[in-house]
This record gives C-alpha cells, sequence and structure tokens, in this order.
C-alpha cells in the first residue's frame, strides 16, 4: 500500500469514485439546508490533503466546493439557492500536514467565482485525536455541518464521537473505512487495543484470522461483523441511519463509505445518490433492477455475482413486506411503508413501488387512493404517490 504522500501522486479509480460521491450528496445535502432558516450550513473536512493530485486531478475538497462556486449541469441550482449556498456556506479545513494546507489554501483562493463567497473558508493544521470532535463542534459551532471523516489511519476514529456530532439539526458524516489500514492498525501493538475498544474485540480478531485477501468468504464475514459494530457504534445517541457503500479496487481490496445521519430524508438522499454512482450502472428509469451499492473497477465485475446483491431482488423484497405486513395493518400508505422498511436496507424508492406491483399481481395487497382502487396502469407504468395507501388481502 502506497503511504500518504505517495497517496497523490496519481488518484486511483476508487478514490475518484468516493469524491464524486461525497462532492454529489454535498450539493444536494446543502441546497436542501438552505432552503431552511437563515444561519450558516458547514462542511467540514479534518483529513484534506493538498486538493489536487500531482497530475492536477482535484480532490474532495475542491470538487465539493467548486458544486458552488461553479457548479456542473448536474449540480446546478434555481438562482435563489444558489445565492442562498454563496451567503451561508462556510468551509472548514484541516490536515496535519502544513504544506497540505498551504496548497489548497492556494488552490481554493484562485477558484474562479471564490469572492462571492460571503464567509471564506478557514483552515486548521490541529492534529486530530480521540475525544477532538467536541472541539470541532466547538468551532463549527451547532450550524448544521457535513462532515467528511477520512483518515488515513485508525487511531483518530472516534465513533462515539462521531454520534454526538451529528447531534445538531442537518448534521451528518460521512466515515471513508479502509481496511488494510485497519488490519495494520490492529496488528500493531500499540494500536490494536484502541481499535478493540473502537470496534470490539471480537470482530477485530475474527477479521486479524481471516484471509488477508478481501474478497475471500471469511474477509467478508469479517468486514459484515465489522460494519455491523460500526453501526451499533454510530447509533447509540443521535445516529439513527447508518448506509454502507463497497469500493472494489483492480487488486481486490475493499473500502467502505459509510454515511450516519438521525433524519431519513438525509439517509434516503445518499441512498439515492449511491445508488446512482453504483457500477454496474443502475438506472432509476429500471425499476425492476436493484442497485449494487458498490463501485466496482472495471477488471473486478466478476464479483458481483457471488456477493454483490446477497439475495437482493424485487421478488425477495415483496416478500420482505408481506411478512412484516402484521405491523402495518390492515392498511398503510406507502410513504410510512417506505420510511418505516426501508431504513439500512439497499433497495431504494423505485424497487419498493415495483415490490407493492408485485403483491398487487399475486393478489396478497391492493392499492387504494382517495377510497377507490388505484389505477393498475399507473401502477404497471412504476407511478405509486406517496398518499396512495396498501392494503393487505387476508
Amino acid at each position: 500500500m502506497p503511504g500518504r504522500k505517495d497517496f497523490f501522486n496519481h488518484p486511483a479509480a476508487h478514490t475518484l469514485a468516493k469524491s464524486g460521491i461525497v462532492a454529489d450528496y454535498f450539493a444536494r445535502w446543502a441546497a436542501k439546508l438552505v432552503q431552511s432558516p437563515a444561519g450558516k450550513i458547514v462542511y467540514l473536512d479534518l483529513f484534506c490533503g493538498p486538493g489536487e493530485f500531482d497530475d492536477g486531478t482535484p480532490s474532495t475538497p475542491l470538487l465539493v466546493l467548486r458544486t458552488v462556486l461553479n457548479p456542473p449541469p448536474e449540480h446546478r441550482q434555481r438562482l435563489e439557492v444558489r445565492k442562498r449556498l454563496l451567503e451561508r456556506l462556510q468551509c472548514v479545513y484541516n490536515d496535519v500536514d502544513p504544506q497540505h494546507v498551504e496548497q489548497l489554501k492556494e488552490k481554493v483562493e484562485a477558484l474562479a467565482n471564490y469572492t462571492l463567497l460571503a464567509h471564506k473558508p478557514l483552515f486548521y493544521t490541529r492534529k486530530v485525536e480521540q475525544g477532538g470532535l467536541a472541539k470541532w463542534r466547538m468551532v463549527v459551532g451547532e450550524h448544521p455541518t457535513l462532515l467528511f471523516f477520512d483518515p488515513y489511519g485508525y487511531k483518530e476514529v472516534d465513533l462515539q464521537g462521531i454520534d454526538e456530532f451529528i447531534g445538531p439539526y442537518g448534521s451528518e458524516c460521512i466515515l471513508f473505512l479502509n481496511y488494510h489500514a485497519l488490519r495494520r492498525a490492529a496488528s500493531n501493538p500499540l494500536m490494536s487495543g484502541h481499535v478493540k475498544e473502537v470496534l470490539g474485540g471480537d470482530a477485530v480478531e475474527k477479521f486479524l484470522a481471516s484471509d488477508d485477501e478481501d474478497s475471500t468468504p471469511d474477509a467478508n464475514e469479517a468486514k459484515r461483523i465489522i460494519l455491523q459494530r460500526i453501526k451499533d457504534r454510530l447509533t447509540q445517541r443521535h445516529g439513527r441511519y447508518v448506509l454502507p457503500f463497497e469500493l472494489a479496487t483492480e487488486q481486490g481490496s475493499t473500502f467502505h463509505i459509510v454515511h450516519v445521519t438521525k433524519r431519513f430524508e438525509g439517509h434516503d438522499l445518499m441512498r439515492d445518490r449511491m445508488a446512482r454512482h453504483s457500477v454496474p450502472e443502475w438506472s432509476p428509469k429500471s425499476p425492476e433492477s436493484v442497485p449494487s451499492f458498490q463501485y466496482v473497477e472495471k477488471s473486478q465485475l466478476w464479483l458481483i455475482a457471488p456477493s454483490f446483491f446477497q439475495g437482493r431482488t424485487i421478488d425477495a423484497l415483496a416478500r420482505s413486506l408481506l411478512e412484516a405486513s402484521g405491523e402495518y395493518s390492515p392498511s398503510i400508505s406507502f410513504k410510512e411503508l417506505y420510511e418505516r422498511h426501508s431504513p439500512g436496507r439497499l433497495y431504494v424508492k423505485q424497487n419498493y413501488k415495483a415490490a407493492v406491483r408485485l403483491l398487487v399481481e399475486r393478489g396478497e395487497a391492493r392499492v387504494e387512493k382517495d377510497g377507490s382502487e388505484y389505477s393498475r396502469k399507473k401502477l404497471q407504468a412504476g407511478k405509486l404517490p406517496d398518499a396512495c395507501v396498501i392494503v393487505w388481502n387476508r
């Protein structure tokens, strides 16, 4: 694995995918938050790096800021929304390497439209330590904050601190997990105690005992246990919704992006963005298609069959809804059904519409709107308004 300085020589494909998801989600998160009452919204990157790779490719900090200053077509907002973004956005960048911070500062200030920002970015060179997120909350105040937590190692990881950090309204975290770094830290006598404290000794021991090749069944099971432990730690107080996205490299290594929020709206928004960044490509125009929630470099597409979808089909979702129907009897609106059943599940809203349609076709449920049976033709076309009511046939 390359060292931290070598990392910025040239971007790996999975690194570009990671940055794309973060920037894409930020643009939509920010656009929604600025429609709430006045006040700052904050983007906080505690391991920001220099802002560009040696070949000139922009990294996450610049990509995020460009969605506001120089938005590409997919991120262009209405004039009023963009005006609010320029007035209310505060970016806060930190890196323990002063040279990286200085390089990023130069690149940020050179961006077109930089002078339109009402709140100029803040730059720090602080060491991120255990329990230190409370200090960063003091820096950003109680404003809605999107925290991007992408540490090089694991000594800085503070899952309880992240859970506390997202307490204020609109605050969320995107955490990046590097399993090679985790294995190094867990194998280091100076770090193993901390890693076991964060993730649990049983999970770490199972991970260390698994094959060093990330794609083996043992390694996948160990990572599943670690992800569950992370979810448990992130949802002790404020965190409610946790969503993972896997990145697979040409060398067979895997990483995870983990999003945590206390708002269903944020959870569902990230689920939609992760689905659209999945490889193989997924389209919302194909509701029968279940997104992989993984990014796979082209040479690794053979991995999809054994491990990616894990039994996730429209039929499996329909059966799950039917099994849970006792909790939603005798009827439930589609909106409530989706919000109650979908958290933590790797299905998108279009999949739920397809699953309801399948239940109707099987005679196991019917759909009503305003007290009358809803048009099956519209249902077949994938149209199912939130206000429609699902009635279970007993």
